[in-house]
């Protein structure tokens, strides 16, 4: 409940909203983003007249934590179930961290959700003195995607979504030279991000793949073994038989490389 609290209500709770259970009092979540090292998150803001009613339209996005490499598995699990998009409608959170269709992931020209795209927060935020005006579901814990005032901020959410896969799918090439600019990135708090119409991110160049080929064939069981033996170790797997003796091979037949 606690936890719900602070992240639902983080906005109110940040400019003064006082909150307890059991007797404790509840601390907002702190939402942040990573500037630094040619990371800068973006931060948008438009408004929009609905039948009379000004509705504030502020998008933010950006990476809140270095995208995983597998190597720490516990830092990967909490930043994938801490990203996404969240959408906040007169400063309560009423979809977070969503990485479905209700947000873009999975629909035409927009990839479905991959767990290589964790450490990406989008951030799109409504605000409205009637809050009839805003893209709410009848239950107000949901948006209403049907609302044109929603659909209208699809493509801004696109975009930024858009330019976070584009950098991991280069990334994953690039590693070292990722990592050390992610290190350069410090936390700041969505409150402190200038406006900035388009998230910047390391122009990472994806090196080309090298072509590969399939070599499949088969022999006696007793002569792989025999191969395997000859090897020195006979319990070898028929992959690293078929490895073992294409490199053998290759070294005596091709000049070196």
């Amino acid at each position: 409940m606690k936890r719900i609290i602070a992240r639902d209500y983080s906005l109110h709770l940040h400019r003064g909203l006082s909150v307890e259970v059991d007797g404790k009092p509840v601390v907002g979540w702190a939402i942040e983003l990573r500037q630094g090292g040619n990371f800068s998150p973006m931060r948008s803001t438009y408004v929009e007249n609905i039948e009379g009613t000004e509705v504030t339209v502020e998008i933010l996005a950006g990476m809140s934590a270095p995208p995983p490499d597998d190597s720490d598995p516990s830092d990967r699990l909490d930043s994938e179930s801490r990203s996404g998009w969240y959408i906040i409608c007169n400063g309560r959170v009423v979809v977070a961290a969503d990485k479905s269709d209700l947000t873009g992931w999975g629909t035409e020209g927009w990839p479905k959700w991959h767990p290589q795209y964790s450490g990406f927060i989008g951030i799109l935020i409504f605000s409205a003195k009637d809050a009839l005006a805003l893209p709410l579901t009848t239950t107000k814990r949901s948006v209403d995607t049907s609302q044109p005032l929603f659909r209208r901020a699809l493509p801004k959410m696109r975009s930024a979504s858009k330019e976070w896969i584009t950098y991991t799918n280069a990334r994953k090439s690039q590693m070292e030279e990722a990592k050390s600019l992610e290190k350069q990135a410090e936390r700041v708090s969505i409150f402190e991000i200038p406006i900035r119409k388009e998230t910047a991110l390391p122009q990472l160049q994806a090196k080309p793949r090298e072509k590969v080929a399939n070599i499949l064939y088969t022999v006696p069981l007793k002569r792989a073994q025999a191969l395997a033996t000859a090897f020195g170790y006979v319990g070898m797997s028929y992959k690293e038989i078929g490895l073992k003796s294409f490199e053998y091979a290759f070294d005596d037949l091709v000049e070196d490389e």
